[in-house]
């Protein structure tokens, strides 16, 4: 699929309209380099970003930032949602007029408002990803995404700018990428879809392990449940021993049961104590609001004022009495609940005294008892010890059962990989890497004058224990790495157009275009070779934005910009 048009449209008409072309197309930021200080301050990242939001990404990414999502451009988020801002992305599958289309439309208002449409159809959220990779492509994967597998073909984040291979933004396990570039070279297997899964299970239960054991071992702790039984055995026979007094057992649940009853009633003496203080504040609070004015003087204002208003029939000291008798009347409310709360109070306090001159009765008993402090102690110790114990149980099971579960996943993989790395397996990836290098060692000798391939290795994860295939890009008749920027993007470009050129060989559905932002960092005669590179493949397109003093001499050519930009006509136009 090619990009044919984006267009940008406000309910106030349409703000942009950028049609595109097969090759080589630019997104130029015409502001010279002297004025420019981020290289993205007149909207040509953004034009990137669009077309990655008709793709499936994050609306809102457009105005919050990547480093920091509580950092949101208001400016920005108020007029695409207030002027109801929607982009519509058409894609074509190739540049005749019968070609089929794919349109996409997308804005940035939430929930009930949010617009995602695919060919005139509105989606659900939770579809649109599904129905997108269905429309483009007439399949649907789940491991790996659609959004991973058109990950390089979208490259203006700082990873995807300058990693070639390790593009997808966050953190991303090593199972992922294998997963990614096994179905990318079309070397499918068994166990495909759940592999990438169980390993994460996998990794999660021996994390889980791993802090269960962090301090002890699943056998030294078994050893200290041995070690523990011993000494409540012992214990339980001192126990015994001090059962001296026939009713002392009786003796020790009437002195709890006191010490309940009492803690029972002091919380709602404390209760009860607590709401007539709030009562008798809210009362006195009443009869200090009211008034014992100088009347006298009041009357001569009044009197003044009856000359301008003569509707004022009433005299201030009938509203002050008013006014006092209403407080008066709240106050007596507000306390009528006192005489009841007093007597609950007193009931309460004379039920408390006798409770504990019943409790210190029952103390002192078994006071006199020698066994009593040996006991309480003995009793104590006892509950201690089979906490523990039970604590160290509940660890050994956790482990156990991690331990169980670790071998059911364990399993799972061995079935798994039993065929994934053997020999003829390996020997698939390697058939289909060499059919891709035939690509990436042509256009990167062609770019810069040195080849490059992709490789793959088997590594062990140290955290699954499982093997992973690892794939890197390594040079080829050459002892040393080149790592200027410029050629890294190059290195990049090439690896992205090798793609698609082998994809479409293998018949392996993919997009045939690139968004690039920062190629300002590519060297100019590299520009150039890309830009002959893609005019001579009709399959391909090239889609950069980039500044205009930055550009080569051959590529300041009206034929290859869709749009061009500066701080006195930005991409929104606001």
């Amino acid at each position: 699929m090619f990009i044919k048009s984006l267009k940008i449209e406000s309910k106030d008409g349409i703000i942009r309209d950028m049609p595109f072309h097969p090759g080589l197309n630019l997104i130029v930021d015409e502001t010279p380099e002297s004025q420019t200080e981020t290289g993205n301050n007149v909207g040509k990242t953004t034009v990137l970003r669009l077309v990655d939001i008709c793709l499936g990404k994050e609306p809102r990414s457009i105005y919050v930032s990547p480093e920091d999502r509580k950092t949101v451009n208001e400016q920005v988020r108020q007029f695409l949602t207030e002027k109801e801002v929607v982009v519509t992305l058409t894609l074509v599958s190739d540049w005749s007029p019968e070609a089929r289309e794919v349109v996409i439309r997308r804005n940035f208002l939430s929930y009930g408002k949010a617009l995602r449409e695919i060919n005139g159809q509105t989606i659900s959220d939770t579809d649109f990803i599904p129905a997108l990779q269905q429309a483009l492509w007439g399949v649907n994967t789940d491991k790996p995404t659609f959004r991973q597998l058109i990950g390089h073909n979208i490259r203006y984040t700082n990873v995807a700018v300058h990693q070639t291979l390790r593009y997808l933004e966050g953190t991303v396990s090593d199972t992922v990428y294998e997963a990614l570039f096994l179905y990318m070279l079309g070397c499918t297997y068994q166990g495909a879809d759940i592999r990438e899964k169980t390993l994460d299970q996998l990794n999660t239960e021996r994390r889980f392990k791993t802090r269960l054991e962090s301090s002890k071992s699943k056998n030294i702790i078994a050893s200290e449940v041995g070690i523990l039984k011993s000494e409540i055995d012992e214990l339980e026979r001192q126990k015994k021993q001090l059962h001296l007094n026939p009713d002392f057992e009786d003796e020790m649940q009437a002195l709890t049961d006191l010490k309940f009853e009492i803690t029972t009633l002091s919380s709602q003496l404390g209760s009860l104590q607590l709401r007539r203080s709030i009562l008798e504040e809210a009362r006195e609070e009443l009869l200090s609001q009211r008034s014992d004015l100088d009347t006298e003087s009041l009357r001569q204002i009044y009197q003044q004022a009856g000359r301008f208003v003569p509707s004022l029939h009433r005299s201030f000291e009938e509203l002050l009495a008013y006014h006092n008798s209403m407080l008066s009347q709240k106050a007596e409310f507000v306390a009528s609940e006192l005489p009841s709360l007093s007597s609950q109070i007193s009931n309460l306090q004379r039920s408390l005294e006798q409770l504990r001159s019943q409790e210190q009765q029952t103390s002192d008993k078994l006071l006199q008892s020698v066994s009593y402090a040996d006991y309480e102690q003995l009793i104590t110790t006892l509950t201690q010890k089979h906490e523990r114990l039970g604590a160290l149980e509940q660890q050994i099971r956790q482990i156990e059962e991690v331990d169980s579960e670790i071998e059911k996943l364990n399993a799972i993989m061995s079935d798994i990989d039993k065929d994934l790395f053997d020999q003829a397996f390996q020997q698939n990836i390697q058939t289909q890497l060499d059919k891709f290098n035939k690509h990436f060692a042509r256009i990167s000798r062609q770019l810069y004058g040195e080849q490059y391939a992709m490789v793959y290795t088997v590594s062990r994860n140290k955290n699954t224990g499982k093997d992973v295939y690892k794939f890197g890009i390594v040079p080829i008749d050459s002892d040393t790495v080149n790592f200027s920027t410029g050629k890294k993007q190059g290195e990049i470009t090439c690896f992205d157009m090798a793609y698609i050129l082998f994809a479409d060989e293998e018949g392996i559905p993919c997009l045939h275009f690139g968004l690039y932002d920062k190629k300002e960092l590519m060297h100019g005669h590299q520009l150039v070779e890309t830009s002959r590179f893609v005019g001579a493949h009709p399959n391909l397109q090239f889609v950069a934005s980039i500044l205009y003093d930055k550009l080569p001499a051959e590529l300041k050519d009206e034929k290859y910009f869709v749009v061009k930009l500066s701080p006195d006509d930005k991409l929104f136009r606001f």
